[in-house]
């Protein structure tokens, strides 16, 4: 019977080391690219500059109410379009987004007729939402060119952060960029 060189074992050992190594990184690549908080919005390029002054300190509701965007943590600007199959599929989560940050205002800004805005309200309950029928001035002003197209904006109107969403999470994504953002804003200040 013939026994292996001990040099021999020795690097059969440090081959079955490097491979649970790169094993272990390439799960965590796998992990990171399946979950939605780990991953950056898309079209973070376009849009209002992050950083910078967001245009709108007032808008008026579908009720002619007043919404004023100088709120202690500042709001979250949801740019839907009432055609778009991606903003349709956020509706009915947006209760409950609202309801995980109490602290923040949900203002959905809705392009489209006011019979197509008031069925969307009906048939996703969004009647306890701030609701904007936009114009092309408004999403000219606020450089939308992508639906569903969210900004966190500062209670002082200084945009956050910024992005498309296409499912909830990525709304929590957006709120948890902007918090990171206002961060090391502070940090500068300093």
């Amino acid at each position: 019977m013939t026994l292996i060189p001990s040099n021999l074992s020795y690097s059969y050992f440090v081959l079955w080391i490097i491979i649970i190594i790169l094993s272990i990184g390439v799960l965590k690549l796998f992990i990171a690219g399946n979950n939605p908080d780990m991953r950056p919005l898309h079209k973070q390029n376009t849009g209002i500059l992050k950083g910078t002054l967001f245009p709108f300190k007032t808008f008026r509701n579908t009720k002619n109410e007043e919404i004023n965007l100088n709120t202690k943590n500042g709001s979250i600007l949801l740019f839907t379009s009432a055609g778009c199959g991606a903003c349709k599929s956020l509706y009915p989560h947006l209760e409950s987004f609202n309801k995980s940050y109490p602290d923040l205002l949900l203002v959905l800004i809705i392009q489209g007729s006011n019979d197509a805005i008031e069925l969307l309200i009906d048939n996703h309950s969004l009647q306890n939402i701030k609701i904007v029928r936009s114009t092309s001035s408004l999403l000219q002003e606020s450089k939308i060119e992508v639906f569903p197209f969210a900004y966190y904006v500062s209670h002082n109107g200084i945009v956050l952060s910024k992005g498309l969403i296409n499912n909830v999470e990525q709304l929590f994504t957006l709120v948890k960029e902007g918090l990171i953002y206002k961060k090391q804003m502070r940090k500068e200040v300093v």
